[in-house]
């Protein structure tokens, strides 16, 4: 069973992943099926991690200014 922490930083669904990256549903999908974004899979549902993303971010960020 996994803990409160770990169930907190769980986005279910291409909406909540798109929500927090701040775009849109569809260009979410699109990067997450060519494996752009970071995520996984729970049955048929696209899951990502917050803590996750936001590593990603920074790293999209470090490389734009390299």
């Amino acid at each position: 069973m996994a803990a409160p922490a770990d169930a907190a930083d769980l986005l279910y669904g291409v909406s909540a992943i798109a929500t927090y990256l701040g775009i849109r549903p569809r260009q979410a999908k699109h990067r997450l099926t060519t494996g752009e974004i970071p995520s996984f899979r729970i049955g048929e549902n696209i899951c990502a991690r917050r803590s996750l993303l936001t590593e990603w971010l920074d790293a999209q960020s470090r490389a734009g200014r390299a």
